[in-house]
């Protein structure tokens, strides 16, 4: 790797473990009651080993997007997202706030009576510039080197809204009973531009909650 910070590179095993943990977490906030002190210890190997290979090929799709900012071009990833939380039946909703400038929000509802205040998964989708010439592979290629997932902003912050987009599926597939809505949003943030993380932009009443 020549230069500190020059190439992002995130391992399986580092973005699997970040997505593990994170799926514990927001999973484990539905249950009130149970024998293991890791909720999800109930789901299977078999489908955990899915979610992680599931994970992983999203994860390359999603560093393939060019959202280097500026210009930005969040709605792209904005877009990716919402394919597949469609596809997963989750409520979700794109702001496109200028051409080609988006932020992303979608909800899981909670099912107890009476709800505890909701939890926001936050992240960015716009990445900082990259020089291609110093990077052993091209920084938007997700490609996959010596074990190893190469791309722009692979560590900070693309792989952690990507986990959080797959805690959001597993928390659907796997009917977890929420006490508070789970709520992802994905917006701008490099360059602090106006629109960054602005989220009294989307819709106030849908988004108070702790982080």
């Amino acid at each position: 790797m020549s230069g500190a910070g020059v190439q992002r590179i995130c391992t399986f095993r580092n973005a699997l473990f970040r997505l593990h943990a994170l799926f514990l977490t927001a999973f484990a906030a539905g249950e009130t009651r149970s024998p293991d002190p890791l909720a999800s210890a109930r789901v299977p190997s078999d489908r955990q080993a899915q979610y992680y290979d599931t994970a992983v090929r999203w994860m390359q799709e999603y560093l393939r997007m060019d959202t280097t900012n500026p210009p930005g071009n969040e709605l792209r990833a904005a877009t990716f997202f919402k394919t597949i939380l469609d596809q997963e039946g989750i409520e979700n909703r794109i702001f496109e706030y200028q051409p080609g400038r988006a932020n992303l929000w979608a909800r899981l509802p909670h099912a107890s009576g009476t709800a505890k205040r909701p939890i926001i998964l936050l992240n960015h989708m716009d990445v900082v510039t990259s020089d291609a010439s110093r990077w052993k592979v091209p920084p938007f290629s997700g490609q996959v080197v010596d074990g190893a997932i190469y791309g722009r902003c692979a560590q900070d912050m693309k792989n952690e809204g990507l986990a959080q987009l797959v805690v959001m599926v597993v928390l659907k597939r796997e009917k977890a009973v929420l006490d508070r809505d789970v709520i992802l949003f994905g917006g701008q943030r490099r360059g602090g531009g106006r629109y960054g993380h602005r989220l009294d932009d989307c819709q106030p009443a849908r988004i108070v909650g702790e982080r």
